[in-house]
């Protein structure tokens, strides 16, 4: 199983500006930990479903969604969670920008000077995952009882 927090895309595209390269770099480096933690949560859950795992993560995409910052629409509008059954398990992911468009996903994201209207922020993906965290597992329970037609 795995979960992901990306935001821009897993391969820096050719004639991508160094500053969004190290911005994409910051990301991956600085969300690898929680991205562990999150996985140790759904693997110590046994018989995860894809549906389990989409709804254990809505509420961290949609808190996203109120903190990233909005100027053309289009950071805001790149938000996407996907689920798939993988060979190992289950896989979730909750990112913006996938295929590096818009290619200033990174930037926006890691720029803690850049002023934003309330409530939106930098680090509106990463905020939105560490505030989500403690409730992921009883989202994730709740939903696989749910599906089996038990009370949660």
């Amino acid at each position: 199983m795995a979960v992901q927090f990306p935001v821009g895309s897993r391969r820096l595209p050719k004639g991508n500006t160094s500053a969004s390269a190290g911005a994409t770099r910051d990301v991956r480096r600085q969300m690898a930990s929680i991205q562990r933690n999150f996985q140790r949560l759904i693997d110590s859950v046994d018989g995860v479903t894809e549906e389990a795992v989409h709804e254990g993560l809505q509420p961290i995409f949609d808190e996203s969604q109120v903190l990233v910052p909005v100027d053309t629409g289009r950071l805001k509008a790149s938000g996407f969670i996907q689920t798939r059954r993988t060979s190992s398990g289950v896989s979730g992911v909750v990112g913006y920008a996938a295929g590096s468009n818009p290619p200033y996903a990174a930037i926006v994201h890691e720029r803690l000077d850049a002023s934003h209207v309330s409530p939106t922020q930098a680090k509106f993906l990463e905020a939105a995952v560490m505030s989500g965290f403690d409730d992921f597992r009883q989202r994730l329970i709740a939903a696989m009882r749910r599906g089996l037609g038990l009370n949660s």
